[in-house]
């Protein structure tokens, strides 16, 4: 929970501060993944981040995924894909 909470509080960040607080709050969820870092599924409106990418890398490489997956919601959402 304390994990959620940080990236929450680190997406509210980014929106305004990268996105102009354009973007609507997703669900979150971690994934099983040997391939992927992190996802955004457009369907159901959740971003996803792997089991891998929060317990073997750094703080600072979670964030450049959130930003990353972040983007792909900005396409999706404020540009219609």
């Amino acid at each position: 929970h304390a994990l959620f909470r940080r990236v929450t509080d680190e997406w509210d960040r980014l929106n305004w501060a990268k996105f102009r607080s354009r973007l609507k709050r997703p669900s979150f969820e971690l994934f099983e993944s040997t391939t992927l870092l992190g996802r955004w599924t457009s369907s159901n409106r959740v971003l996803g981040l792997s089991n891998r990418l929060v317990r073997h890398y750094t703080w600072s490489q979670i964030l450049a995924t959130l930003e990353h997956e972040m983007a792909h919601q900005y396409v999706d959402e404020v540009l219609g894909g």
